[in-house]
C-alpha cells in the first residue's frame, strides 16, 4: 500500500557567506493530528537561520533527492519564496503508513556559486486511534434507474491503534441505508474490502463500510451514494402566525437524505450563506432575503431548488420566482403581500402585463374577515407599485378603468359579496363588476337559506328488490336543507339536501307555476342508485311504484347497481339498454358490456400488468342462457342440481419481461395464454367463456422498446433537424408507455373463419428526460406512415411540432407548426410549412391585462377583439390590411378594409330582453366597407 506525504519545509536564510560549505542534519516533527488527515496531507517544518543578505539564496528544485526511497515522479511539488523564507512542498512516496526516512536540498549561493547541501530527516510515527479507512465509488455521477453501479473501493484500510494494517484479527462489514430511512442496515454477504452496490431504485442509496477489531473495537469509513437523479426539489414558503418568522417547506423532496441538504440565504442572489440543514427551516424576518435549497453529493455533486423571496417593509410579502430557462437567469415572479392578519391582500404578478407593466390583483374585508371586496386586475408599471391595502392603489385602479372604458363616471371595477349575520359566514349576495350590477345595486346572484315545507318534496325509497316507491307521505317540514339560488336574470334553482349532505332533489323554475325537478334517490349505503329525470319526476306520485325493468324506469330514469366495494356494476340510461361491468379484487373493470354488445353477443375485457396498468382490451364472445346472474351478470346462473365444470381463470396479466413471441411481438410468450388474438379457428375453444376465440381491440407496452419486433421494426427513433435528436432522447423509459396498437372496430362478424386479420394503428413513442415526448411514430391501418416530433421550451410550451407523413413512394409531406411565446406564455406567432414552404402565419397581440387583441394572419387578414369591464366579448372586427399608401406630407398611411363587424350584447340590446347572467341577448353584424369610403 503507497500513499503521499506532503511536507512543508520552512528555511530562513540570512546571507550566503555564512551558508557556504556548510551542511546540517535536522529532524523534521509532524504538526498533524494523530488521525489520518483527509487527503493525506501532512505539514512538517525546519527553522534555518544565518546572518546576512537573503536575497542571494536561491533553491535548486531538480537536485531535491529523498535519500532512502527512489521515486520517479518529480519530488519538489511547489515552492514559495518570501523575504528569503522558503516554503517548500515535498510529495514522498511509501509503502508503509508509519515510516521515517531522509530528503537532501540542494541549496545555491547566486553570486559566487557556492553550494550548500542539507540534509533532513523526517518521521511519521503510527497513529494512535483507531481509523476506518477510506472508499470510493470510481464511476459517474448519476446512474440510470435499474443498472448495476461499479464496485465501491478501497482507498485506504483501516489502520492505527496496536494493530498494523494486515491484522487478521481485523473485519469489515458493509451498511446501506435509502435517502428517506433513518438507521443503517448490514449487507448480507459483503464482509471484504470492496462492496458490490445493489442494483439502482428511485432512490438515492449511502454505503459506508464498518472495521471491527478484537476487543469490539468499531471505527467507520467515510459515506458514498449512488444516486438516480440529483434533484433538490422544490420549496415553498409561509408565514408563521405572527408573522414574525418565515418558514421554509418542503413542497417536492430532493434525491438525497436529508443530512445531505441545506437551505441557503442571500440577499442579491450572488452571496449564499446557509442557514440550517434539513427539511423545514424557520427564519425571523429580519431583511429582504431570498431562499433556496442545495442538494449535495460527496464527490461535489451539487443541485439547487427553486428560489422563494421574503421581502421586509409595511406589508408582508412572499415572492415566487419559477425558472423559464435551466440557467435560472430567466424567471416568472409572482409576489403576494399579506396584511397584519395574514390574509392575502394583494398579489403582483411581476411584468406579467404584455406591455411589461406588472399586473395587480387587490382584496378587501369586512369587519368579520372576510373577503369583501376582489378589485379586478390593473396594469402598473414596476416603478410605480405601491404597497397593499392602501387607498392610493384603489383609486388608481379606478381611474385606470375609467382609461380604458373611456368612462368619467365610476365603473366599479369589483366584485361585491355580502353575507349573513349567521356564524355559518354565508354568502347570499355577489356582485358582478361594472356599474350595471353595482352603481343602483339591482343586479346580482342571491342565495337563500332555509329547510323544506311539509308538501314540498315527494319522499322516495326503495323496496329490496330495487324497485322505486312513492311514499304516501312527503318529507316532514323542517326535514331537509333548501337552498335558493337566484341570478342575475330571475332564474331560480332550489336544492334540498337530507342531513348527511346528500342532494335530494334539483328543481328549476320555469315560471312561477311551472318547475322542473330532478330525484335523487340512494340506498342504505348513500351510494346514488336511481336520477329521476323532469319528465320522470312529473309522472311521479305519493304512492308509484316504478319496477327496475318497467316502462317509466327505462324511459325516464338513469339507474345503477353496485357490487360489495361499491363499483358501478350496472348503469342504464334512458333510452339505451343497461350497460354491464365487473371489477377485479383490486377494483379495476374486468369487463365491460352494452346493449348493443349484448346483442352481438360481445363483452370487452380488460387486462393489467403486475402493476395495474392497463396492457389490452380484449373483445369476447359469450352465450347468455336464461335469466342473468346479478351477482355475475356476464355468466349465465349457476344451475343447483347440475353445476358446471370449474372454470378456468383467465389469462394470466401480460408480464413485460416475458420474451416475445415472433408470431404476435407485442404479446410475450405465455405458456398459460395459449391463443393468438388473430387466429380463426373454430375448433379452437376459450375454457371460461365456452366460446370461439377472444380478438383484441387494444394492446398497449410500457417499460422497454420491442423495435426487433415486425409490428414496430419501421419506428426507430430518428432526429429531426432542429426540433430533436439523440442528445435529448432519454433511454430510461420505466414506467412509460413505449407502443400501442388500436384495432378497428369489431362486432360479432369478427369471429367468422372467412373474416380477414383486423387492421390496426400502431404507434410508437420516445421521450426527453422530463418524460415529455419528443416523438411519436405511427403506422396507420392502410400501411402509411406518421411520424410527429415535437420540441418543447423549459416551461414546457411546444415550439416546433414536426409532421412528416409517408402517404406514397418518394418523398414524405412535410408539416411543421411552429410556436413562439411571450415571457408569461402566451402564444404570439403561429407559422405553418408544407415541405420548407410557409403556407401561413399567424401573430397574436395582446390588450395590457393579457386579453387576446388581434390576430393577424400572413395575408393581411386581421381579427380584432373588444371586451366589456365583466371580462366576456363584446365586439369582433375582421379586416385586411391593404398596402400602404405614401403621402405628399412623407408619411405612410396604412389603410384597413373592414369587411366584417359583430356586436355581441348582454344587458344593452336594441330589440330584446336585458340579461345580466353573461347569456348573450342580441347578436347584431355588419358587412363592412373601406375606411377610406365607397
Amino acid at each position: 500500500m503507497k500513499k503521499h506525504i506532503f511536507l512543508l519545509l520552512i528555511l530562513f536564510f540570512a546571507a550566503y557567506n555564512t551558508c557556504a560549505g556548510q551542511t546540517s542534519r535536522y529532524k523534521l516533527v509532524t504538526t498533524s493530528s494523530l488521525v489520518p488527515p483527509e487527503g493525506g496531507k501532512l505539514e512538517y517544518s525546519l527553522a534555518y537561520t544565518a546572518a546576512g543578505d537573503s536575497g542571494k539564496i536561491k533553491l535548486v528544485t531538480s537536485e531535491v533527492k529523498l535519500l532512502d526511497y527512489e521515486i520517479s515522479s518529480p519530488l519538489v511539488t511547489s515552492v514559495t519564496n518570501m523575504s528569503g523564507t522558503f516554503f517548500i512542498e515535498v510529495a514522498m512516496i511509501h509503502p508503509d503508513y508509519s515510516a521515517s526516512g531522509q530528503v537532501r536540498l540542494h541549496i545555491n549561493v547566486v553570486d559566487d556559486n557556492e553550494v550548500l547541501w542539507i540534509t533532513l530527516s523526517y518521521l511519521q510515527e503510527p497513529y494512535s486511534e483507531f481509523f476506518g479507512g477510506r472508499i470510493t465509488l470510481n464511476g459517474p455521477e448519476i446512474y440510470p434507474l435499474g443498472t448495476l453501479p461499479p464496485i465501491i473501493s478501497s482507498y485506504r484500510p483501516a489502520m492505527g491503534g496496536l494493530y498494523l494494517v494486515d491484522n487478521p484479527e481485523l473485519t469489515y462489514t458493509w451498511e446501506k441505508k435509502t435517502a428517506t430511512a433513518q438507521e443503517w442496515t448490514t449487507m448480507p454477504g459483503q464482509n471484504g474490502e470492496t462492496c458490490q452496490p445493489d442494483v439502482t431504485g428511485k432512490e438515492t442509496v449511502y454505503y459506508r463500510r464498518k472495521a471491527t477489531r478484537s476487543g469490539g473495537q468499531t471505527a467507520y469509513s467515510n459515506t458514498v451514494e449512488v444516486l438516480t437523479a440529483l434533484d433538490a426539489g422544490l420549496i415553498s414558503m409561509s408565514l408563521s402566525e405572527d408573522n414574525r418568522y418565515v418558514i421554509i417547506n418542503d413542497k417536492k423532496s430532493p434525491s438525497v437524505a436529508w443530512e445531505h441538504t441545506r437551505i441557503e440565504e442571500s440577499t442579491d442572489l450572488e452571496n449564499w450563506e446557509t442557514i440550517s440543514t434539513g427539511e423545514k427551516t424557520a427564519k425571523k424576518i429580519a431583511r429582504p432575503a431570498y431562499y433556496r435549497r442545495v442538494a449535495e453529493t460527496s464527490t461535489g455533486g451539487k443541485a439547487t431548488s427553486n428560489i422563494v423571496a421574503c421581502k421586509t417593509g409595511s406589508k408582508a410579502y412572499i415572492s415566487t420566482k419559477t425558472a423559464t430557462d435551466s440557467t435560472g437567469v430567466g424567471y416568472i415572479e409572482d409576489i403576494t403581500y399579506y396584511d397584519g392578519l395574514g390574509r392575502p391582500q394583494q398579489t403582483v404578478n411581476v411584468n406579467g402585463s404584455p406591455s411589461g407593466k406588472d399586473l395587480v390583483t387587490f382584496f378587501s374585508y369586512d369587519t368579520k374577515g372576510r373577503r369583501q371586496d376582489e378589485y379586478l386586475p390593473f396594469a402598473a408599471a414596476p416603478e410605480d407599485n405601491i404597497p397593499a391595502g392602501t387607498d392610493v392603489l384603489i383609486n388608481r385602479q379606478d381611474r385606470y378603468y375609467k382609461t380604458l372604458y373611456n368612462s368619467s363616471t365610476a365603473l366599479f371595477p369589483r366584485i361585491h359579496r355580502e353575507y349573513d349575520d349567521s356564524p355559518l359566514d354565508r354568502q347570499v349576495k355577489t356582485f358582478r363588476p361594472g356599474k350595471e350590477y353595482q352603481s343602483l345595486m339591482d343586479h346580482f346572484c342571491e342565495n337563500r337559506y332555509g329547510t323544506n315545507a311539509g308538501d314540498e318534496v315527494l319522499q322516495l325509497s326503495l323496496t329490496p328488490g330495487g324497485a322505486l316507491v312513492g311514499k304516501a307521505e312527503p318529507y316532514d317540514a323542517n326535514t331537509l336543507c333548501k337552498t335558493t339560488a337566484i341570478d342575475e336574470d330571475g332564474a331560480v334553482e332550489e336544492v334540498f339536501t337530507n342531513s348527511n349532505g346528500l342532494k335530494i332533489l334539483s328543481r328549476q323554475w320555469l315560471s312561477s307555476s311551472e318547475h322542473a325537478d330532478i330525484y335523487y334517490i340512494y340506498d342504505d349505503m348513500e351510494c346514488l342508485r336511481w336520477v329521476v329525470s323532469p319528465e320522470g319526476s312529473a309522472r311521479l306520485t305519493a304512492g308509484s311504484i316504478w319496477e327496475p325493468d318497467s316502462g317509466n324506469a327505462r324511459k325516464y330514469c338513469y339507474r345503477y347497481l353496485y357490487d360489495g366495494d361499491g363499483n358501478v356494476t350496472t348503469r342504464h340510461i334512458p333510452g339505451q339498454d343497461p350497460e354491464i361491468m365487473t371489477y377485479d379484487a383490486d377494483g379495476r373493470m374486468r369487463t365491460r358490456q352494452t346493449g348493443a354488445m349484448k346483442a352481438q353477443e360481445v363483452l370487452l375485457a380488460y387486462t393489467y400488468d403486475p402493476i395495474g396498468r392497463l396492457s389490452k382490451v380484449t373483445l369476447r364472445q359469450t352465450t347468455q342462457v336464461g335469466p342473468v346472474d346479478p351477482t355475475d351478470p356476464i355468466r349465465p346462473p349457476v344451475d343447483p342440481v347440475d353445476p358446471p365444470d370449474p372454470v378456468t381463470p383467465d389469462p394470466v396479466p401480460i408480464d413485460p419481461v416475458l420474451p416475445v413471441d415472433p408470431e404476435d411481438p407485442l404479446l410475450p410468450v405465455n405458456p398459460e395464454e395459449p391463443y393468438r388474438p388473430v387466429t380463426y379457428d373454430p375448433a379452437v375453444t376459450n375454457l371460461a367463456f365456452g366460446v370461439t376465440e377472444p380478438h383484441d381491440t387494444e394492446r398497449y407496452i410500457y417499460d422497454e422498446y420491442r423495435l426487433d419486433s415486425p409490428a414496430f421494426g419501421t419506428h426507430a427513433f430518428l432526429p429531426v433537424a432542429e426540433v430533436t435528436d439523440e442528445t435529448i432522447r432519454s433511454t430510461n423509459v420505466r414506467g412509460l408507455k413505449t407502443h400501442e396498437e388500436i384495432f378497428e372496430t369489431f362486432d360479432k362478424s369478427v369471429f367468422s373463419p372467412a373474416r380477414k386479420a383486423p387492421l390496426s394503428t400502431r404507434r410508437t413513442f420516445y421521450y426527453d428526460a422530463r418524460n415529455r415526448v419528443i416523438q411519436s411514430v405511427e403506422t396507420t391501418p392502410l400501411g402509411y406512415g406518421l411520424r410527429i416530433s415535437y420540441k418543447y421550451d423549459y416551461s414546457g410550451n411546444i415550439l416546433i411540432r414536426d409532421e412528416q407523413h409517408n402517404i406514397s413512394e418518394g418523398e414524405p409531406l412535410n408539416l411543421r407548426y411552429a410556436y413562439t411565446y411571450d415571457g408569461r406564455g402566451r402564444q404570439l406567432r403561429e407559422v405553418v410549412s408544407i415541405n420548407g414552404k410557409v403556407c401561413a402565419d399567424v401573430a397574436s397581440a395582446y390588450d395590457e391585462l393579457g386579453r387576446l387583441q388581434t390576430k393577424t394572419a400572413g395575408n393581411g387578414l386581421e381579427t380584432e377583439h373588444k371586451y366589456n369591464i365583466q371580462g366576456w366579448l363584446s365586439g369582433i372586427t375582421h379586416r385586411i390590411k391593404a398596402p400602404s399608401v405614401n403621402l405628399q406630407t412623407g408619411d405612410t398611411l396604412w389603410i384597413r378594409n373592414i369587411i366584417f363587424t359583430e356586436q355581441l350584447n348582454y344587458f344593452k340590446p336594441q330589440a330584446a330582453k336585458p340579461l345580466y347572467s353573461g347569456n348573450i341577448a342580441e347578436i347584431s353584424w355588419n358587412r363592412g366597407r373601406d375606411v377610406m369610403g365607397g
